[in-house]
């Protein structure tokens, strides 16, 4: 296995630990702001970097390859749902209660009954609606940055094609939630306000993340 192979797995785990972390920290709120009025999921401060590793993978490999890999993550987002469902089903022994309860309520809070048995698993919209925005807004990103990178510079296109397909992302899975958890619209609004001051914020920071990865990458292969 070369180099650039050793690369795109790293790549391919960190962005499978990245969904995973972002699932995990969906509902832990907090302040961007003094006065404690705008709030954010933490999981929002994770999830901008699965877009630079996906550019970064598109810059290691083809468009096709790199969409497999985008469909991949979202089979074993769903596949590892399905062992934790099946994992915390299992019952623990008495000394282990403790630690099961706090397992079951932090990632498998809902249950049916079958008989004397509960089935866990967890909150399926969350977990539908992760996965699929996670594939449209990370295919979006394919497809703007692969148009836009031949017409101007990394920077632009990473800026541009990122911050398009994220913002979606983000009002899309503020809405379902909001809606879901019946918030006044008001209070929806403002949810959708805080987030978009992340989506700004993120898209800077990534990008500029991005174009010094890019800058050092040329200095090495001019080296």
């Amino acid at each position: 296995m070369n180099k650039k192979d050793n690369i795109c797995n790293i790549l391919k785990l960190t962005l499978m630990v990245l969904l995973i972390l972002f699932s995990i920290f969906r509902y832990k709120n907090i302040y961007i702001e003094p006065n404690n009025v705008l709030e954010v999921s933490l999981s929002y401060l994770i999830y901008p970097f699965t877009f630079l590793f996906i550019l970064l993978l598109k810059d290691k490999i083809s468009f096709k390859k790199t969409h497999r890999v985008i469909l991949s993550i979202c089979l074993l987002f769903l596949i590892y749902n399905i062992l934790l469902s099946l994992l915390n089903s299992i019952p623990s022994n008495i000394n282990t209660l403790d630690t099961d309860n706090y397992l079951k309520q932090a990632l498998t809070n809902k249950y049916i009954t079958l008989g004397n048995f509960n089935i866990y698993y967890p909150n399926l919209l969350d977990t539908v609606s992760t996965t699929l925005l996670f594939y449209f807004s990370h295919t979006l990103i394919l497809i703007l940055y692969d148009a836009m990178i031949p017409y101007t510079n990394k920077f632009i296109a990473c800026s541009l094609s990122m911050f398009i397909p994220y913002t979606l992302d983000v009002l899309c899975s503020v809405i379902i939630n909001n809606t879901f958890l019946e918030i006044e619209f008001n209070t929806m609004i403002i949810n959708i306000l805080s987030n978009f001051v992340i989506v700004i914020v993120s898209t800077i920071i990534i990008s500029i993340i991005y174009s010094i990865i890019k800058v050092r990458s040329k200095k090495e292969l001019k080296a």
